[in-house]
């Protein structure tokens, strides 16, 4: 395990990016998805793919996020979709995501958080609450089988799937960000002395089933697997804490609009 090009990219909050043993040849165009675990994934994703890799992304994320700083933080290139998930009209939401893959240029890809919103404990405790409440059996089962990180909500990324032209879908699983939550906890210091560890590895479109049914099950596997590799990036808290780091050595950084 060694930092990669991008680890500076946290430098101003005291950590940095270290890349496990991943396939670091990626090349787009190509489909992202990205485990969500708090506000700065907005930042993980640019560093990782677009400063290390050279890809401009084209980005998917809820509507809610319309106000998070972080797609201001990584600059004019990033072009972002908000999507109302929750919204009444899913079948459009979804065509808008879907339409993010036509005509990708050799230098491109597309991001989405399948999960939908940040995990949390009482998020995923909150999720098979309502799967038990909706009778769904099958899925609380597969939920109860996920520990840090939320089941997909899968019509975004089956949309994608559904339309992709021929690109690979690559998966970013990542430790360290738990505790930088929200923004507030960004500018608090929350991310002050984390080595932030990011694993992706990448499936091939020829591997991707081609009906539906079998896209929702492997879909699902993947997911399955993004778990175990999260489990495994936190399982040794030495490793992604940096020696001598505290929050006097961090430059404070004024809210803006007001406290947090």
């Amino acid at each position: 395990m060694g930092p990669g090009p991008a680890s500076g990219g946290f430098a101003l909050f005291g950590a940095r990016l270290v890349m496990e043993a991943s396939d670091l040849a990626l090349r787009p165009p190509y489909l992202v998805f990205l485990r969500h675990a708090g506000i700065a994934d907005g930042v993980i994703a640019p560093l990782v793919f677009e400063l290390d890799r050279q890809a401009n992304l084209r980005f998917a994320v809820k509507r809610e996020l319309t106000w998070d700083p972080a797609f201001d933080l990584v600059g004019p290139e990033v072009r972002t979709l908000f999507v109302d998930w929750d919204g009444p009209d899913g079948e459009t939401e979804r065509a808008r995501v879907a339409a993010l893959i036509d005509a990708l240029e050799p230098d491109e890809g597309v991001l989405l958080y399948p999960e939908g919103t940040r995990f949390s404990p009482e998020e995923a405790a909150a999720v098979r609450d309502r799967l038990a409440a909706a009778g769904d059996t099958e899925g609380l089962a597969y939920a109860r089988t996920l520990e840090r990180v939320l089941p997909p909500k899968v019509g975004g990324a089956l949309a994608l799937l559904d339309r992709n032209p021929g690109h690979d879908v690559v998966f970013c699983a990542h430790a360290g960000l738990a505790r930088a939550y929200s923004f507030a906890g960004m500018l608090r210091g929350d991310l002050v002395g984390l080595a932030v560890r990011v694993r992706l590895w990448r499936v091939p479109f020829a591997d991707v089933p081609t009906t539906r049914e079998g896209r929702l099950t492997w879909l699902r596997a993947q997911w399955q697997r993004m778990d175990r590799e999260v489990r495994a990036l936190e399982a040794d808290r030495a490793a992604y804490v940096l020696e001598g780091v505290t929050r006097r050595d961090v430059p404070r950084i004024a809210p803006v609009g007001g406290a947090f």
